[in-house]
């Protein structure tokens, strides 16, 4: 795609959109190079190995008051010193087939303030916990009614590889609601013959879940089939497939 000025990135941080909340994103990648040198290199020049992967996200947004039990601060302030939360971003809007992030992270601070005269605001930067997923966003919208989600081309799985399923519900209503979610791949788009390969954990209120699925799976087209049971049920429903 061409370049695009970021205006419309979605953030979910575990069971929250906080993307009408941020102004600024920034998702590091990076691999701690090990120099493996010795006498008599040819050249003399540096020669070097990749050690361990590192990933990273560093956010800054506007405040909201702490008055609220389920505010950003309470919600942000609590996840430092807890248990990896889940982070799936689109910078593109979020639009179904669109690229997306995620990985499991912990807060590693949360800082806010500001100077006289400006708005209140905060930074927040996590560290990452596993591995970083790039994939494709296939799904971000409110659902009332069992459906399959749109096929994607996410691409086979090797035998040294697998694939992961991100998904995060910001919002659910109704009366016992439940939503179970569903990871299928099939050869074509059509899903003819559709296997499931992933089986979330039933959600009856907010939450957000990574799980993946080991190779080799030759299917190339994905998909995810979400059931929706309870009266008058609804759930906002994010979700990354990605294979590494």
């Amino acid at each position: 795609m061409s370049a695009f000025v970021l205006t419309n990135a979605k953030v979910m941080y575990g069971d929250r959109d906080l993307s009408g909340f941020l102004n600024r994103i920034a998702l590091t990648g990076e691999v701690d190079l090990q120099e493996n040198n010795t006498f008599g290199a040819t050249g003399n020049y540096k020669t070097r190995l990749p050690g361990l992967f590192n990933s990273s996200m560093d956010m800054n947004g506007y405040w909201e008051s702490a008055g609220a039990a389920d505010s950003i601060d309470s919600d942000l302030f609590g996840k430092i010193g807890a248990v990896s939360a889940l982070i799936s971003i689109s910078a593109e809007g979020a639009t179904v087939g669109d690229n997306g992030f995620s990985l499991e992270a912990d807060a590693a601070s949360y800082v806010p303030g500001a100077s006289l005269g400006e708005i209140f605001a905060f930074n927040i930067t996590v560290q990452g916990n596993g591995p970083l997923l790039r994939g494709l966003v296939m799904e971000n919208v409110a659902r009332t009614t069992t459906a399959n989600g749109a096929a994607k081309q996410v691409g086979a799985v090797t035998a040294t590889q697998k694939v992961y399923s991100a998904i995060h519900a910001t919002t659910v209503s109704g009366t016992t609601p439940t939503l179970d979610v569903t990871v299928e791949s099939d050869n074509a788009e059509g899903f003819s013959s559709p296997v499931t390969r992933i089986t979330h954990t039933r959600l009856t209120a907010v939450g957000s879940e990574l799980l993946s699925a080991s190779g080799a799976i030759t299917d190339d087209w994905w998909r995810l089939v979400m059931t929706i049971g309870g009266t008058t049920p609804s759930f906002t429903i994010f979700g990354v497939v990605a294979i590494l």
